[in-house]
């Protein structure tokens, strides 16, 4: 099996598993009072996996461009100018605890900047809206898609997906009142 089916089919399952711990959060967050056994996890784990789905996110992007030899387009370098620092921010978090409260901070902005920028690049891709830089030659043109797996998986829902999940463990991090 050639190496770029390999990278997008791990990719595409570690997003649907992203997708999954996006909704059962989701589900908990609005439809359960207190403090549960699934909010107790994402208290304890949820910086760990937040800094794991940042580095995969990253370290796929990497893979795309630099060893697959994808080329990425305008929309890509904008979900990679706010997914890159996740990395560094959500590891000074986990390690300097006096700097958890800010980290969780930045990185729950940056989400929240990612998550409809990733949508709106989807929407490009399906042809929903038009495409702001295929036209202007800025780059490679952001309606291509590399791939398309499951039906819906391409680059964007991917970043889409690991910005929602970063996002919605920052928001049961921050809500917890002895941590912050």
């Amino acid at each position: 099996m050639p190496l770029a089916k390999i990278v997008t089919y791990t990719l595409s399952c570690l997003t649907v598993l992203a997708q999954l711990m996006s909704l059962v959060l989701l589900l908990t967050l609005f439809f359960t009072k207190g403090d549960n056994a699934i909010i107790r996890l994402a208290k304890k784990y949820g910086m760990a996996i937040a800094i794991v789905v940042a580095t995969l996110a990253m370290g796929g992007s990497l893979t795309y461009s630099d060893v697959l030899g994808y080329q990425p387009c305008l929309l890509c370098w904008y979900q990679r100018i706010l997914m890159y620092p996740l990395v560094l921010i959500l590891a000074v978090g986990y390690f300097k605890k006096d700097a958890f409260k800010t980290s969780t901070l930045y990185a729950l902005i940056m989400s929240l900047i990612g998550i409809p920028l990733s949508f709106y690049h989807y929407m490009v891709q399906l042809g929903f809206i038009a495409a702001p830089c295929s036209t202007a030659g800025i780059s490679v043109s952001c309606v291509k898609r590399s791939f398309t797996t499951f039906g819906y998986i391409t680059i964007p829902i991917m970043a889409l997906s690991a910005f929602l999940l970063v996002a919605l463990i920052m928001l049961v991090l921050r809500s917890d009142k002895t941590l912050i």
